[in-house]
Order: structure tokens, then sequence, then C-alpha cells
């Protein structure tokens, strides 16, 4: 506040004397400028008024005028003035003086402190107290030693420098930039204390070195070891030397120790490094059993889990490899939560075998990971539940499309989801088709899968707040979102006559409607008025035979080329037409006034009937089933239809089936339920319907989507506020260990790519532990090793989401209430895109045969985003700052 007894006093302009970088007085009984601060602005006009008089005989009062050289008119209680030290001295002594000092901003040569080291910024650590080797493209260098020594204690692939920071360290400007080995302390901000980072892959082998906290060279400096089993967390734990816990076989004593400290002599056992864990069958049995756990756990829900799965099979110890022989989980875990190699060296780390030999099963998998972050202890510390990630570099994909068939890009779908497609060949692809899968995957690509188990479990452990990480995938498929223009672009097999189907007066197709879908296990409801109608789908609801009539020979011709002729005990309405007599087709076509046998050239207009078509073509009928159900006036007819798509079938063994319902209190509705229907798979032609459009991978069906995201990587999508589709799970796609010709970082050729994918990580060529056998053996070992541990080179995808995983994990020990959308938002907005003078980014392809595809590199219009140690806002402040006469504050934390 403005002092208005200041406002009197009239002095002179002294800002050159004031103001920034006047030479420090040095001589003896100089004049400086010095800073005065009294209690109040009362006490300040006091002393003023005495300094500025001549000859003052009061205590602690230079006896003569002093001169103010800055009133400070702004500020009450302050003022500037030109005194010696010895003045200065006895002038701090005077009861009504707060302070006496130099004039901090008349001296900056001697007070102002380094802006680097007065600003508050995060604390960032140094993973090692001296630099280690950091190897990129090393594998086709050879650059790795087979024998290594000391130097090579804590080495690392280029998972960890590279997203150090924005900038690439290995840019040079050179394509040859990338084999540089570079030697680094590594910078970070967090390592993922207190939170559960969960790798679901296969089989593990948690006794290599790079999960045990006893080794030879320790790893990072701030590195804890052991896991959450540890002295004090239950009476009967101990610590152990190996970092890694399983989800099924140990978590069980996490969640509920009061179940195994009943009776320990019996449920718990001491693992190999000394962690007290569960008994196999006990931890097993706690899953699928309600009865064999305390009585708060027993209404969770039951999970199956076979007794294939044990430490010998699926996590190998000091002394052996899992027996399942697989080293891909290996790989993902040292990515994720390595001592030496993973972002996380920290976290809590949970692996589980999730489709592998003896695993739980994608399924299972999924319930468990709901069920432990669900049910796990609150931690005191903080008082919640720590939080759960996962990582999951694994997907469905199959070769479906490689066939002659039909494509459909960018062509416009109807209210019914059909377009008109173009015809290709197996050696004759279009371009957005040929370059899938040839690679990285075996000319495979993924379809977006048909509501399922699977992908219910799924959603509910991200509807639960699990954060789920996928590999994008090897196919270098391209992801869109749905509102981009090859968001429906889909494929169609051909080789048969699909038939036809849809509404039709004698002489054409009724007003408003289109053709329908005749895939199996789908259902359309018919309303007519007039002479227009309209076809929505409905749940597939087939009732079977019942008690329905059965007929083997129709009325009138025989099974392949025939009608029945029946009559309902109520009228329906057909375009304005009312009548109580339908006549079923053998040839699947329904139709009103009177029956047809015609088999050939079958259309809107032939036969001349008002009809429905129903997959129609020369089919054959083995078996009708009709009858009336229900009570009058609320009755219901229905028909059951058993054929095949063809001239003949086997009673008993039909090839097509569909029932149609007939209703007494809605005349003008028919309801069509469609079972199987091999006249459809047989071939689909140019015109076809996406959801109609269906392949098998791994035996789980799913759409011939070509641009959406597949399995796991679509589970939770739900429509947002805006109507666009939204998919919770956060999509990694993988960057290339080698530049391009320009020397500039790109996506690896086998990756994913498009504006689905939430961010590129390292990925090809990373150096990871190996649960086989190998070359490249490490300079650390541990005690009780027998078996001799190997790093080697680890890529795909599926190396790009641990990279990923293990440094969201980092983020979530700060922002411990972040849900996905958090993730995401920080990965769009902090992490942002990369400098495009040093990442390709490419040209999108427009059209299906753009020349554009070649280019498998390109991200399709995608993002450049490379996820690298962004800072969240949230992580711990420091400081450090240098005061005269040698006082320095460093690296003080402020939280």
């Amino acid at each position: 506040m403005e002092s208005e007894n200041k406002k009197q006093y009239d002095y002179s302009n002294h800002s050159d004397q004031i103001g920034l970088g006047i030479e420090y007085p040095t001589e003896p009984g100089a004049k400086k400028l010095y800073a005065v601060g009294c209690y109040s602005a009362e006490d300040w006009e006091y002393i003023h008024e005495i300094l500025m008089r001549d000859g003052t005989l009061e205590d602690n009062i230079p006896c003569h005028c002093i001169e103010c050289v800055d009133s400070k008119e702004h500020s009450p209680t302050r003022a500037v003035y030109l005194l010696d030290d010895e003045e200065a001295k006895e002038l701090r002594n005077h009861p009504r003086v707060q302070y006496v000092h130099e004039n901090f901003e008349s001296y900056p040569q001697k007070y102002k402190a380094p802006p680097e080291e007065l600003k508050f910024s995060a604390l960032r650590n140094y993973r090692y107290d001296t630099p280690t080797k950091q190897y990129r493209n090393w594998f086709d260098n050879n650059q790795l030693p087979e024998s290594p020594n000391s130097s090579d204690l804590n080495r690392s692939g280029y998972q960890l420098l590279r997203c150090v920071n924005k900038e690439n360290p290995w840019y040079t400007g050179l394509s040859t930039g990338s084999n540089q080995i570079l030697e680094d302390r590594i910078q970070y901000y967090g390592d993922g204390s207190d939170v559960d980072v969960i790798v679901g892959d296969e089989g593990f082998w948690i006794g290599h070195v790079e999960f045990q906290s006893n080794a030879t060279g320790k790893g990072p400096t701030n590195y804890i070891g052991g896991n959450v089993l540890k002295d004090g967390f239950s009476p009967s734990a101990t610590s152990g030397t190996c970092d890694l816990l399983d989800l099924v076989l140990d978590a069980p004593y996490y969640i509920d120790p009061e179940w195994f400290e009943s009776s320990p002599s019996t449920r718990l056992i001491t693992r190999w490094d000394g962690t007290k864990v569960p008994v196999e069958s006990v931890a097993r049995s706690w899953w699928g059993d309600s009865s064999q756990r305390s009585v708060g756990f027993s209404t969770i829900g039951v999970v199956g889990v076979t007794t294939n799965y044990t430490r010998v099979s699926c996590l190998g110890s000091n002394t052996a490899r899992p027996t399942n022989g697989t080293d891909h989980g290996t790989d993902c875990a040292a990515n994720t939560f390595g001592r030496t190699q993973g972002w996380a060296f920290n976290c809590n780390k949970w692996v589980i075998n999730a489709y592998g030999n003896n695993g739980s099963d994608i399924e299972q998998y999924f319930n468990i990971m709901k069920l432990f972050h669900l049910y796990k202890p609150i931690n005191p510390k903080y008082g919640t539940k720590d939080p759960t990630i996962s990582s999951n570099s694994w997907g469905y994909r199959s070769t479906s499309h490689r066939t002659n068939g039909f494509y459909f890009h960018r062509v416009g779908l109807n209210t019914e989801n059909i377009g008109i497609g173009t015809s290709y060949t197996t050696s004759a692809l279009p371009g957005f088709l040929n370059f899938v899968g040839i690679y990285g995957d075996g000319n495979r690509m993924k379809g977006e899968h048909l509501p399922n188990s699977y992908v219910s479990a799924g959603e509910e452990l991200i509807n639960a707040g699990v954060i789920f990480v996928a590999a994008a995938g090897n196919s270098n498929q391209k992801q869109v979102d749905s509102s981009h223009p090859d968001y429906n672009n889909f494929w169609s097999i051909v080789g048969g006559d699909l038939g036809l189907s849809g509404l039709a007066l004698p002489n054409g197709q009724i007003s408003g409607t289109t053709n329908f879908s005749s895939q199996d296990n789908t259902s359309k409801r018919i309303t007519t008025s007039g002479s227009s109608g309209t076809v929505t789908s409905i749940t597939n609801s087939l009732l079977g035979a019942g008690s329905l009539t059965s007929s083997t020979v129709p009325t009138v011709g025989n099974n392949d080329d025939g009608y029945w002729t029946l009559n309902l005990p109520f009228s329906i309405q057909f375009v304005g037409l009312s009548t109580n007599v339908i006549y079923p087709g053998t040839n699947t076509y329904l139709t009103f006034g009177e029956g047809s046998t015609i088999y050939s050239g079958i259309s809107f207009s032939n036969p001349n009937l008002y009809k429905i078509l129903i997959s129609a073509a020369d089919n054959s009928c083995q078996r009708l089933y009709y009858g009336a159900e229900g009570v009058a006036p609320n009755r219901t007819y229905r028909i059951r239809y058993e054929g095949n798509g063809s001239i003949s079938g086997t009673l008993g063994s039909p090839g097509m089936v569909y029932e149609a319902v007939f209703y007494e209190n809605i005349p003008n509705q028919i309801d069509i339920h469609i079972g199987v229907n091999n006249r459809y798979t047989s071939g689909l032609g140019s015109e076809s319907s996406f959801y109609d459009s269906t392949h098998f991978e791994f035996g789980v069906e799913a759409y011939n989507s070509t641009n959406r995201r597949g399995f796991p990587q679509q589970l939770g999508k739900f429509i947002g506020t805006d109507g666009n589709v939204v998919y919770p799970v956060i999509n990694i796609g993988a960057l290339d260990d080698s530049f391009d010709p320009n020397g500039n970082e790109r996506k690896v050729n086998y990756s994913d790519m498009g504006n689905e994918i939430d961010c590129y990580a390292p990925a090809d060529g990373t150096l990871t532990a190996q649960a086989t056998s190998g070359t490249h053996t490490r300079a650390d070992l541990y005690p009780g090793l027998t078996v001799t541990p190997y790093d080697g080179k680890f890529g795909g995808t599926s190396s790009a989401c641990p990279v990923a995983c293990g440094l969201i994990a980092t983020k979530l020990q700060y922002n411990r209430d972040w849900t996905w959308e958090d993730v995401r938002n920080w990965l769009k907005t902090e992490v942002n895109d990369a400098n495009t003078d040093e990442f390709y980014v490419g040209t999108e392809s427009i059209t299906a045969t753009d020349s554009n595809w070649v280019d498998v590199n390109s991200l399709e219009g995608g993002r450049p985003i490379v996820i690298w140690d962004a800072l969240t806002g949230n992580e711990p402040r420091a400081y450090s700052l240098t005061i005269s006469g040698g006082l320095r504050l460093s690296g003080v934390r402020l939280q």
C-alpha cells in the first residue's frame, strides 16, 4: 500500500545510483547504498526525519544528515540511503529499525543469483553415478560383446536414453548416426514407486539377473529392489531378492493375507529367492473356490485357473528357466520394469502368463487383473490403493483378407451399412491391402471383434480403473478414428451367389427400403405401410421347433423348387395387402397372394408377387415348421425354415435356417431371425454390408474391417458425447532403430500407424533380458544363479508397448488418480509431436491404390508423437540457490 506521508517529501532523481550495474565500492569508509526497513509506517517516518537532521544526539543514529537515494513512495516502511559500514552497523541497532543491508538490486555482481540456479523446477535424478553404455542399432552392426566386462554393467538399449528428452540424442543428420554407442547417466523424474505394473504375456524367467536386487552392478543409484511381500507386510512375510511376483500364484497373499496367515505352515512356502509366497495349489484354489478365502472376499466372484499354471512352467527360478520355453514375456518384463532396461525400476512388479502354454487364458487374465485392482490393499502412505497399469504385447489377427474378393474403400455406406465394392484377386491386391502384414506379421492383419465375453471382460477391467496399454500391431495397418473417411473400409470374400435379400412389390423393391443382410445370427424387423416400408436390425432370437407342426413335403412342387400354403388364424398386412395366407418358398422367399416355384432369375420383380426375399436363390428346403403361439388377441404365427444353399440337403442337418414371426396385435410387423446361412458363407458379392462381412481370428469372429482397431486395442470402445467412437486403450506404435537416408528417425516398416496410434516408442532392436539361451552374456550375476543369463535383440510393437507402459507408470507415481484420459491428454499436449525436421512423417494415402502405400515408413496422417519423460506438473519440485557468504541450498524437494 502506498504511504500518504511519503508524498510530502521531494527528492531528486537518483535512478543512476539505484539502477543495476553500478560499481561496488571497495575503499575503506566508502558510502554504499543501503536498504533500511522499519517495523511500521510510523517507525519509518520517525527514522527518516531523524536521518535527515544534522547534529542529532539520538542513540544509534548518525549525527550528520544522511542522504535518502530512493524513498520508495510505493512502500510505507522502507527506503534506500547512502551510508558507510559503521553508520549502517549503528543504525541496525535502533529499536525502530527492522533491518539494514546493502541494497541487493544496486550490486548485482554480488547478489544476483544465476537464473538456472534460482528457479523452481522438478527434481530430476540421475539413474547412475557414472555414465553407462546405451546401444542403438547394435545388432546389425555387431556391437555387443559376447564376453562383456565391468564396462558393460548396467548397459541398455535405446529404450532409456531416447526417452529422456523430446530430442533424439542419436541425431546427427546422417543415416549412420544410429550406430553410435552413447554413454550417459540417464536422467529421470520418476521410477514407478507405489504403482502396480502388470505385464500380461506368456512365460517369464523371473530368475534372470535383470530382476534380482542382489546382483553385481546393483543397478540404478536409487533402486530399491525386492517386492511387496516383504518383511512387515504380514506376520509371516520375508523379504526376497527377486523383484517379480506372479498375479495368479502370489497376488492372493497380497490381497487376502488373513487367509494365508490363518494356517501359514500349510498355505505359505519360501520361494527360492527368500520371498514367502502361497503354495501353488492354495493360490489357484483362492481364485477358483470362494470357500478358500477369508469371509471378506467370499462374494467377489471366482476365476478358474488350470492346474498346469505352475512356477516351474511359467516362471522358472535361479536354477532353471521356465519349461514353457519362451522369451517374449521376459523381454516385455525387462522393457517395462527391468533393473537396467526398464523405466519403472521401482514399481510393484507383477507378471502373468495370460496366453502362453499352461497360462490362464485371456478372459481369466482380464478377470484376475480386474479383481486384483479392485481388492488389493490400501497403501497407508497415501490412504488409497496404488494405481494399476498393464502392458499387453499381443493381439489377434489373420490372413483371411488375402483371397479373391471385393474391397470397400471410402465407398460411403447406406443406412444398412451396405456398399458397392471393387473386385480384387490374391495376385493383385490393392495397395491398402497389399502392404499389410508383409514385413512383420506373416501377411496378417486385424479386424474389430464382434461382441463376446473377451471383449466384455476387457471393458469391465478398464471401467474398473485399470490403465490398459497395448501394442498397436506389426501389420503396417492404418488405424483411424471414427471421423476419418477410412474408418468403415472393409473387404468381403467372393466365390458364391449370396442371393437377394429385401422387400418387394410385384414390380420392384419397396420404397424406403434397401437390401438387408442375411448373415448368420442376424435379425430384421419389417414394418410396412401403404406402398412403403422400413427394415431395422433387432436382437437375434431363434426359438427353435418347439411345439410347431413339422412338414417335409411342400404343398406345391418339391423340396428344391416348391412352396407351402399356410393359413394364419388372424389377418396380417404387407404393403397394404391384407391377407391371412402366406406362401413360404423353398428358394427362401415368402410371398403373399399366391405362391411361386421360380428358382432362376430371382429379382425384386421376379416372381411377380408381393414378397420378402431372404438370401433368395436356387436353394432347397428339407423341412418347414409352422403354427400359432400364444393367446388371442396377442397371438403370433411362426415358421421355421430348415434348408440348404443348394438344390438339395440333408434332413436334420440344415445349412440355412430362418424363422419368420407374424403378430396378431401388430399386423403390419414381421420379424425375420436368421440362424445359419451357408448361402452367405459360400461367398459375398460386390454389394456387401460392413457388419455382415466377418472372418475368424483364432476361432473368434471379427469384422472384415481394415482400418479400425482390433483386439485387444478396441477394448472399452464407446460412443463419446460428440458422437465419435472413443477407445480407452493406450495404443503404442514402434520406432525403427535405424534412420532414413537423411538421418531422420522414423516408424519401423512393420508398425501400425494412423491417427489412432497414441504414441511411438523405441522398439526395433531394443536390448532386453532373454529367457532362453543366446550369445550375448551378461556382465552381472548373483549368488546361487546356476543358469547363464543372456541379453538379446527384441523388436516389434511388442517391444514398444512395455517401454511406453513403464514410462507412463512413472507418471502415475505422481498422479495417482489419473485415468486413461489423463494419460492420453499428457501424450497429446505435453509429450506432443517430435521435431519433423528430424522425424520422417510421409504423405497420407487417399485412395485404395494410392502409390504412397508403398511407403511403409509413413505415419499415414498420424501424429509423430514419440513418448519421452515430459513433465506432468505434479512431480516433486526442487531448487538450488547460492547466497553470498557460501551458503548453498540445493536439491530441496517441494511437494
